[in-house]
């Protein structure tokens, strides 16, 4: 950067220098020319300046570029082979022991088996068994129902009154049937509802195959307690 500005520089001073002796020859001129037309004399040649640019500085000098030194790279030097290892020669094979002789099976006496007779089946009910078997299972399926429709009357709640109502059932061998008091609760509001309640029970339970055509009687009981209600 220095070497390129300080030609321009030059230049420029040289230019200056011209101009100044070039206006100084004008001058000069004017001077001499104004005497000679008082003397008389002979007019003087006119002179000439001339501007010569200065001669262009020397190049400036490039220093070659020195090529970096070549790499030289390390041979790698052969590694050590392994020394052989010497293998160990096989083994002899050995001798199997002999089998050992498989002993025959010996037959064992089968243990008598004792002989399970059967349990004879129980005999069959009597026709007097089965109906009372039939009757019993016909009196509590109509309890169960009976419990489904059992209602405490709300007279009877207002007034406390308690009690039990005994009643009897008939049945005729032609399908009647008959509701009685055998016992009061001496409340009638009390025996209507037991009366209603073991009706509508024994309207929904059906009557046993053993049973039909013949009477059947059975004693029902409706209990009414305003801390534990339930008949039986």
């Amino acid at each position: 950067m220095e070497g390129a500005a300080r030609p321009a520089v030059n230049r420029v001073l040289h230019y200056a220098i011209l101009v100044s002796l070039a206006l100084h020859g004008v001058l000069l001129f004017g001077l001499s020319m104004e005497r000679g037309a008082a003397k008389g004399d002979l007019p003087v040649p006119p002179l000439e300046a001339r501007l010569v640019e200065p001669p262009a500085p020397p190049p400036p000098k490039v220093e070659p570029v020195k090529p970096p030194p070549p790499v030289v790279k390390p041979i790698p030097r052969p590694r050590p082979r392994p020394a052989p290892v010497a293998k160990p020669a096989p083994e002899a094979p050995r001798a199997e022991p002999p089998a050992e002789p498989v002993p025959e099976p010996v037959a064992r006496a089968t243990p008598p088996v004792a002989k399970v007779e059967p349990r004879p089946a129980p005999p069959a009910p009597s026709a007097g068994q089965r109906e009372a078997r039939d009757r019993d299972e016909y009196r509590r399926a109509v309890m169960d129902a009976a419990r489904r429709h059992n209602r405490y009357p709300p007279l009877a709640r207002e007034n406390n009154w308690e009690g039990e109502v005994q009643v009897g059932m008939v049945i005729g061998a032609d399908g009647a049937v008959s509701l009685t008091i055998r016992r009061s609760s001496k409340h009638a509001v009390l025996d209507r509802q037991a009366l209603e309640m073991f009706r509508q029970a024994q309207a929904q339970v059906p009557l046993p195959p053993s049973l039909r055509g013949k009477e059947v009687t059975l004693e029902l009981r409706a209990i009414y307690n305003l801390k534990d209600q339930g008949s039986g």
